[in-house]
C-alpha cells in the first residue's frame, strides 16, 4: 500500500507548474524540510478501552490496505474522473459512495449536469487540478495522514486552495494554521500570500496576515523572494501610492528585476542586452517609469545604472529626465521657496497649461527661465514697489508667506476658488 507521507517525499523531483489564483508557480517536490505537521482523518475515539482501540486499529488498517488494491485496479469503480492537462493527466477510478461520504462538494457534483453518466459510470473532467494533489488529497481520506513538512510552500498552499474546492474543510483549518506557524517563511513568499489574500479571502487568517504585515511594511513587497511573480497591476497600485521605503534608484533596480522575471528573452546580465532585449524591457516596464522619481537619484547612480539603459525611455521622456541633472544648482535667488518648491511651481504651471498628469510628472525645471525681480525685505512690501518692479514683464509668480484668512478671502476675492480646490486636490491626490 502507497502511504501519503512517501508520496509527499518520494514524488518526481521534476519541475511543473502548480497554479494559485491563476497565477503559475514552477515547484519542486520532496525538497523542502519545514516544522513537522500532520493531519490525521481516522483516529480512534478516546472513551475505548486499550483492547478495543487495538481492535479498531488494526482493522481500520486491514480495511485500507485492502481497500487500496481495489483503488490500484479500478475493482467495483462507479466513477471516472480525469484529472490534469497534458502531458500531466490521468484518470482516476474511484467509487462514488466513499467520495460522496467524504465531501459535500462530490455529493453535489455528483448530482449536476457537468458530470456525465454512461453505462452505470460517473465521468467528469478536472483540467485546473494537478494529479499529485488531487491523488494526495483523496487519499487522505482514505489511507488516514498527511505530512507538510516535507513541501515547499507553493505545495503547501495549493493543497489548501485544492481541499477548499474539494470541501474538505477541516483539512483547510488544519493546513492554514500549519502554515502561520513560520511567518517569515511567509513573509520571503509574500506575493504568494497576497495572492491567496485576493484571490481566496475566505482564508481569513492567512488573508489577515497578509494585509496586517503589508500595512507594517509596504517595502516586504519588493524584498519577497518571489517578487519578480507580482501581476503588473498590483505593482503599479503599490508604486503610485508611493508608500514603501525604497529609494528611486532601488525602485528603478526593482523594476529591471522584474522585467527580466516576466521572460527568458532577457538575460540577467544587464550588459549582455541587445536590441531586441532592450525593445523588450521598455515594453514591459513604460507604465511603470512615471513612478520612479528620477530627480532624487544622484548623477552618479544616474550615469552608471540609468544612462546605459536610455534607450529604454522614449526620447522626449529621456531629454526632460536629463535635464534634471543639467538644471539642479540652479540658484532663484528666494529666501523663502528653494528649488524643489519650484520644481514643483513648475509641474502646477504646466499641468494648468495643459491638464495632463503625464506632463505634471515630467516637467522640469529649465522650462522656464526664472528671474528674481522684486524682494519686499529690500524693495519694499508696499503696491507701489510692486508694480514698479514687475509691471509688464510677462507671467510673473508672487510667492508670499500669509496667514491661512487671508488666503481664503484672496481666492474669493479672485472669484477663483472652486477651481484652485480642485485642482489642488487633484494634485495632492496624485502625490
Amino acid at each position: 500500500m502507497r502511504q501519503i507521507k512517501d508520496t509527499a517525499i518520494n514524488a518526481s523531483q521534476r519541475s511543473q507548474k502548480e497554479y494559485v489564483g491563476n497565477l503559475a508557480y514552477d515547484v519542486e517536490w520532496g525538497q523542502v524540510k519545514g516544522p513537522s505537521s500532520s493531519f490525521s482523518i481516522g483516529k480512534t475515539p478516546a472513551n475505548l478501552s486499550t483492547k478495543t482501540k487495538e481492535i479498531s486499529t488494526v482493522s481500520s488498517r486491514l480495511l485500507r490496505t485492502e481497500y487500496s488494491k481495489i483503488l490500484e485496479i479500478g475493482e467495483l469503480h462507479d466513477t471516472e474522473i480525469l484529472v490534469g492537462k497534458e502531458p500531466e493527466i490521468r484518470t482516476f477510478y474511484l467509487h462514488s459512495f466513499i467520495l460522496k461520504f467524504c465531501s459535500p462538494y462530490f455529493r453535489d457534483k455528483l448530482l449536476s449536469d457537468q458530470v456525465k453518466f454512461e453505462n452505470n459510470i460517473y465521468k467528469f473532467r478536472k483540467p485546473n487540478t494537478a494529479v499529485k494533489i488531487f491523488d494526495i488529497l483523496i487519499n487522505i481520506y482514505i489511507f488516514d495522514e498527511l505530512e507538510l513538512e516535507n513541501n515547499s510552500i507553493i505545495i503547501n498552499v495549493v493543497f489548501l486552495i485544492t481541499a477548499d474546492e474539494l470541501c474538505f474543510s477541516d483539512l483547510c483549518n488544519f493546513i492554514e494554521k500549519y502554515l502561520l506557524k513560520d511567518e517569515e517563511l511567509l513573509k520571503k513568499n509574500f506575493i504568494l500570500i497576497q495572492n491567496v489574500a485576493k484571490y481566496h479571502s475566505k482564508f481569513k487568517k492567512l488573508s489577515q496576515f497578509y494585509k496586517d504585515t503589508f500595512e507594517q511594511d509596504p517595502s516586504l513587497i519588493f524584498k519577497a523572494s518571489d517578487f519578480t511573480s507580482i501581476k503588473k497591476e498590483n505593482l503599479l497600485v503599490i508604486l503610485s501610492k508611493k508608500n514603501h521605503s525604497l529609494k528611486p534608484i532601488e525602485v528603478w533596480g526593482k523594476l529591471l528585476e522584474w522585467a527580466i522575471g516576466q521572460t527568458d528573452e532577457l538575460p540577467s546580465d544587464i550588459t549582455k542586452w541587445t536590441a531586441n532585449n532592450i525593445l523588450t524591457c521598455k515594453t514591459l516596464i513604460r507604465k511603470f517609469i512615471p513612478y520612479v522619481n528620477f530627480i532624487e537619484i544622484d548623477s552618479c547612480s544616474f550615469f552608471l545604472k540609468i544612462k546605459p539603459l536610455k534607450d529604454l525611455f522614449d526620447d522626449k521622456v529621456y531629454i526632460k529626465i536629463l535635464e534634471n541633472y543639467s538644471f539642479n544648482n540652479i540658484d532663484i535667488g528666494s529666501k523663502i521657496i528653494d528649488f524643489n518648491l519650484v520644481c514643483l511651481l513648475v509641474k502646477l504651471i504646466k499641468y494648468i497649461e495643459n491638464m495632463n498628469f503625464m506632463e505634471f510628472i515630467m516637467a522640469n525645471v529649465n522650462l522656464y527661465k526664472f528671474k528674481l525681480l522684486v524682494r519686499g525685505s529690500e524693495n519694499g512690501f508696499d503696491c507701489k514697489s510692486f508694480h514698479k518692479y514687475c509691471d509688464n514683464k510677462g507671467p510673473t509668480i508672487t510667492i508670499a508667506k500669509v496667514k491661512m484668512k487671508f488666503l481664503e478671502d484672496l481666492f474669493h476675492a479672485i472669484g477663483n476658488l472652486r477651481d484652485i480646490v480642485i485642482l489642488l486636490n487633484q494634485v495632492l491626490s496624485f502625490l
